[in-house]
């Protein structure tokens, strides 16, 4: 077994990891931001013009309207534009989905560099954290984020109700927890040098 190949490959993970936890935690911080500059600009127009924006008022994104036979890619109220963006609304529950999904899908490279070091087939490569992941994602992308009876059985490390998968902050950062424990168990049964990262 070559045991800086694991590390390393234990490593680029793990950065990939607190990168995408980064990322999710700017985007929530990001969404809050767009409902509290929202609510400034709309006193602001209050104030100085004694109206405030009616929530039927219509945001239109897409190509310059201009342009001939340009075409708007999405449309929506600015209520509709608050409430996806306010505390828990449906952008920060499509954060986290996407957080799992990433999750998953960036550990297939790293996966197979540790079972090449290891000596083993990618499928022998096993952390229950991250085969839970592959219930989750499942979930998320083949059923509408909704996670079942049965599929919630399999799951060994990280807890998730049965039902809408909607991670908040909280379940979003213990499944990050379990990703690393995960990494740090694998790595210590086979006496390979875990990075910082993981160990916390």
């Amino acid at each position: 077994m070559n045991q800086a190949a694991v590390s390393d490959a234990i490593a680029e993970y793990a950065t990939t990891v607190d990168a995408l936890l980064g990322f999710f935690f700017d985007c929530r911080m990001g969404f809050l931001a767009n409902v509290r500059d929202g609510r400034s600009k709309d006193a602001l127009a209050k104030e100085r013009y004694g109206i405030a924006p009616d929530d039927s008022h219509a945001y239109i994104v897409g190509t310059d309207p201009r342009i001939p036979g340009a075409r708007a890619f999405h449309r929506t109220t600015q209520g509709d534009h608050r409430k996806r963006n306010d505390f828990e609304g449906s952008n920060h529950r499509l954060a986290g989905q996407l957080l799992i999904v990433a999750l998953f899908a960036y550990w297939e490279h790293p996966r197979a560099r540790i079972a090449e070091a290891v000596g083993c087939v990618t499928n022998e490569v096993e952390i229950d954290s991250l085969g839970d992941l592959r219930y989750l994602r499942h979930a998320i992308v083949h059923r509408q984020a909704r996670l079942s009876s049965g599929d919630r059985a399999k799951l060994k490390a990280i807890q998730m109700p049965e039902g809408l998968i909607a991670p908040d902050h909280d379940a979003c950062v213990a499944i990050v927890h379990e990703i690393y424990r995960g990494l740090g168990e694998f790595a210590a049964i086979r006496g390979v040098e875990v990075p910082t990262l993981v160990l916390g």
